[in-house]
């Protein structure tokens, strides 16, 4: 996957394949890694290391996913990224 330049939502990325996918996207280049997860402290960590934003949120909520493609696209604007999301990873899992 070419993500140089791109921007990249992993959901699920606060830990485990989801953060490792995060690390990945940043050392491939991409403009910027949005990190989506239940677990916001860990999601602001793992944002803070590849220099991208971090965002609660449960994807079997409509109200969350509506809110993080809002957040998101506030995040781009403000830091004049000025690109459109190429990429949306969905990499949660829940331990049951």
């Amino acid at each position: 996957m070419q993500v140089a330049g791109k921007v990249v939502v992993v959901t699920g990325g606060a830990n485990g394949i989801g953060r490792a996918l995060c690390e990945a996207f940043h050392r491939a280049g991409a403009a910027k890694v949005v990190v989506a997860d239940l677990d916001l402290a860990n999601a602001q960590a793992v944002a803070a290391s590849v220099g991208g934003a971090a965002f609660k949120c449960d994807v079997g909520q409509e109200s969350d996913i509506r809110h993080l493609i809002e957040a998101d696209r506030a995040v781009l604007l403000q830091r004049r990224h000025r690109r459109r999301l190429r990429s949306a990873i969905g990499e949660c899992g829940r331990n049951i």
